[in-house]
């Protein structure tokens, strides 16, 4: 829709986007352009279960279609997690419930990929490789939290081991990219639109 964190203030920014808009208004199909998002950041007022669920509402919703018994196994205890993430948030959780977290994701995880043999309907191929990028975006958002430290020194102030998140988030936004380039094929083109300091 628009452009946040400050970017919409420069107008060659807004010029991109609206040329990108007048161009998939009258483009054909093929050659429509595709936006992929790559940050895992979110916005301000998004609480922490807010992202993740967003990240897995696609791999939840996938799993309870096509596997039930699974989705009982695996569902359940990941919703679980998510309550106790929105009673209590990441950063208060206890170290019991962020490793519950981290082993129900990869659980989730675990069962789509175990579906890769079984689809055949290019339609329901699709959506699987849509629910398995979508749960490895949950994944890397919460190896990000993980990699959060623990208040070193004054909020005024930089953290020294500020640069683990860093790295870890840039970490997944290169991951991110890849993925993209390969849905585009080898005669896609890509722009990477980030800022600077995600991308020297």
């Amino acid at each position: 829709k628009h452009f946040t964190w400050g970017f919409g203030a420069f107008r060659e920014n807004v010029e991109l986007l609206d040329w990108m808009r007048e161009h998939n208004r009258t483009a054909a199909p093929s050659r429509r352009l595709r936006i992929y998002g790559i940050d895992l950041s979110g916005s301000d007022d998004m609480t922490d279960a807010d992202r993740l669920e967003r990240a897995l509402a696609w791999p939840r919703s996938w799993l309870r279609r096509w596997d039930a018994p699974a989705a009982s196994r695996v569902d359940l205890p990941l919703a679980a997690s998510l309550t106790n993430l929105k009673r209590d948030t990441y950063k208060r959780s206890a170290a019991s419930e962020r490793d519950a977290l981290t082993s129900r994701i990869a659980d989730l995880i675990a069962e789509l990929e175990r579906h890769r043999a079984s689809v055949r309907e290019v339609t329901d191929a699709r959506d699987l490789a849509r629910a398995l990028r979508d749960a490895n975006v949950g994944r890397l958002l919460d190896a990000f939290w993980r990699s959060m430290p623990a208040p070193e020194t004054p909020a005024s102030e930089v953290m020294p081991s500020i640069f683990r998140p860093i790295t870890t988030r840039d970490g997944a936004m290169a991951d991110n990219v890849r993925w993209a380039v390969a849905q585009e094929g080898d005669q896609g083109r890509i722009l990477v639109f980030a800022h600077t300091a995600h991308v020297l």
